[in-house]
């Protein structure tokens, strides 16, 4: 996961993701980490007038991160994630209520895939049962 101040500019963000692996980008406010703002899709980007990059901040363009409880089943998260299309959450203790990490879909779909598989340990082996 990658993070990236709020008070970035486009321009910056777009030199971010170009030297970066990944397609999404976090955004956190002055507190870091503890101050998910939400996130920046590179496609984000593709919307912007090129000649303003420099001076826009991802600010107006930064989206909603939704939220799933640390004690959260796969099920609702999943489906959370396919109703609003964003496939990225911030995970959250359910008691405090503090950022505890990020789960993507692909996060979520190698659990499952593991439990159905048995974990590493039944790799390449059939149940027979």
């Amino acid at each position: 996961v990658s993070t990236v101040p709020v008070g970035t500019s486009a321009l910056e963000a777009e030199h971010l993701f170009a030297t970066s692996p990944h397609t999404r980008l976090i955004v956190v406010g002055d507190g870091g980490a503890d101050d998910v703002r939400g996130f920046l899709h590179s496609k984000d980007l593709l919307t912007l007038d090129r000649s303003d990059m420099s001076t826009t901040s991802i600010e107006g363009i930064t989206r909603t991160l939704p939220v799933a409880a640390a004690d959260s089943t796969v099920e609702p998260v999943m489906l959370e994630m396919q109703a609003t299309g964003v496939h990225i959450a911030k995970v959250v203790d359910s008691d405090s209520g503090s950022m505890v990490g990020i789960i993507t879909l692909d996060d979520l779909l190698g659990g499952l895939l593991n439990e159905l598989t048995g974990g590493d340990e039944h790799r390449g082996s059939r149940r027979s049962d």
